[in-house]
Parts: structure tokens; sequence; C-alpha cells
């Protein structure tokens, strides 16, 4: 009799542990988006800058700096990622990895571009229209027709559309950060935030769409005063979120 009764109770501690294992293997949570956040070509403040991609704790978030980034997106591999965070300053690429861009926004690929960004592939003009803008220079260099930079302004920034998806909770804020001037903002983006200074565009965000692909462009980020902002950090969830969506 006590065997039988051992044998029971370790049947039902089976039983018990099956159905936890198999309840577990039900509520098991889909995979966390998965980001790739590119650099190179601009000296940045490093640490801080990835510390603040691993602050966001929904997504899985890999680093490449150009010009490995461009070689791995050439090879197709980059197919593998939600969303594509562009903060780096770039020039130099390739028909095979051109092709690969494309081919990225034709599968609906989020891009996320920030900042210094806005001065890659100046000899590339179907960057700037997935892109939705560029920040313009021309060679030999013009005063007066190319963009300009200024560093350590602080820019009042206000909110073009209260009811978007990445500005939605964003108040009226003020940032220290660099600001670009006399850029180029193509026609049929949405302008997200604007600002007054005369060191800097009125427009500085603006989501566009580009084959499948939607694409944000945020301006801010220069360096770790930015990254330290509250609303800057939300602007980039905001963001992420957004790409993310299915259209």
């Amino acid at each position: 009799m006590k065997d039988m009764l051992q044998f029971r109770y370790q049947f039902v501690m089976f039983v018990l542990i099956i159905a936890g294992f198999l309840f577990s293997c039900g509520e098991r949570r889909p995979p966390k988006p998965a980001i790739l956040l590119i650099t190179g070509g601009h000296d940045f403040d490093t640490a801080e800058l990835f510390d603040l991609f691993k602050s966001f704790e929904g997504y899985n978030t890999d680093t490449l700096s150009q010009p490995y980034a461009n070689q791995f997106i050439g090879s197709g591999k980059a197919q593998k990622y939600d969303v594509l965070v562009f903060y780096d300053s770039w020039q130099i690429i390739s028909e095979t990895e051109k092709q690969a861009y494309l081919d990225l926004a034709e599968k609906g690929t989020g891009f996320l571009f920030l900042h210094h960004s806005l001065v890659s592939y100046q000899g590339w003009d179907e960057f700037s229209k997935i892109r939705g803008g560029r920040y313009h220079k021309s060679n030999p260099p013009d005063s007066i027709a190319d963009s300009q930079f200024r560093h350590d302004i602080d820019l009042s920034v206000t909110i073009c559309d209260s009811i978007h998806p990445i500005t939605r909770d964003i108040n009226t804020f003020i940032i220290h950060d660099e600001g670009y001037s006399n850029i180029i903002v193509k026609d049929g983006v949405t302008p997200l935030l604007k600002t007054i200074n005369p060191f800097c565009a009125e427009i500085i965000a603006w989501t566009n769409e580009y084959r499948r692909s939607r694409i944000v462009y945020l301006m801010g980020g220069h360096d770790r005063k930015a990254y330290e902002n509250y609303y800057y950090r939300q602007l980039i969830i905001n963001s992420l979120d957004y790409l993310i969506q299915e259209k």
C-alpha cells in the first residue's frame, strides 16, 4: 500500500510538471524586435550612445560601424532586422549595397535616421528620397547654398502634430544640441517637430514613406547632453514603435 501511494504521488507530480511546462510554452512571449544601430564616419559619445540603446529593454539591438555595416547590408544579412537606425555619416557605397538598401525598403524594413546621418551619401540622390531630406554640401563649397551647423545651442522644440504616434505624450521642450540650417526637406514628408532659431532649420523631424518602408528623421542627438534629454529618449522609443508597427 505504501508503495502504491508513493507511485500515485510521483505520477501526480509528474503530470503537474508536464502541465506546467506546456503552460509555460503556451505563454512564451514573442521575440523582441531586432534593431541594427549603424555608426561610423563621425565622432560621438560612444559609451553614452550605446548605453542609451541598451536602456531600451523592449528591443534586441546589435551595432555595426561603417564600412562593415554597408558590407553586412550588401550581403543581405540585414533582412532579419525590423528597424535600421542610422547614426553614421558616410559617403562610400557600392552599387550592390545601394540595391540592398532598396531591397530593404521594398521588404518594408523601418529606417530611423538620427542627427548627422542627414549628411550621408551626397552623391546618391535616391538616398535623399528615402531619408526625406539632406544636408547639402557643394563641391567646391558654397557658403550661401550649403547647409550649415552650429554647436551648443538651446532649441525650443514645438510639436507639429500632437496626435501622431511619435509625438504623443511629448510636450514643448528645450534641448541643448547641435542645429543644422539651410537643409533640404523633400516635398511630401510629414513634419513632426519644429523650432525657431537663426542657427537651425525650422523643421527638425519628419516621417517619410519610400516603397513599403516607413522612415523617420530626428535632427537631434549630437552628444550625451541630447541623449540624456527625457523627450529625446522618448522620441526615439516612439519612433521605433511606430516603425515596427505593421502598415
